[in-house]
């Protein structure tokens, strides 16, 4: 379990790999709601390599502390995801799929991540 902070970390860099086109490159610059919902996965993200490596350590304390922040960085994130995809339908973000499965399919990942 030392070592968890690594996954993360390398989760990280492909989620920031993957996302490069939406948000600096060629499809890019995003809109605010975008840049707001980013900088609450960005912080969710580094939340989780930091809290991972600190109870790797044995800092119990600052882990519990930095844990409380995801009172607020969770919300955050599920609120301006549920926009993203809201704004997306009308707009045909993705419409290679059938919106009604696509909003079904965003509204069970946001509830299991709220529920986690």
């Amino acid at each position: 379990m030392r070592s968890l902070w690594l996954w993360f970390s390398l989760a990280f860099v492909v989620i920031l790999f993957s996302f490069w086109p939406t948000t600096l490159g060629r499809f890019g610059p995003p809109d605010a709601l975008r840049i707001v919902h980013g900088g609450f996965a960005v912080t969710w993200m580094v939340l989780l390599i930091v809290q991972s490596w600190l109870i790797g350590r044995g800092h119990r304390r600052t882990h519990r502390w930095l844990g409380r922040t995801s009172l607020v960085i969770v919300p955050g994130l599920i609120v301006t995801a549920g926009l993203v995809v809201m704004d997306s339908l009308p707009n045909g973000g993705a419409a290679h799929f059938p919106r009604h499965l696509l909003l079904l399919n965003e509204i069970a990942i946001l509830a299991l991540f709220a529920l986690s």
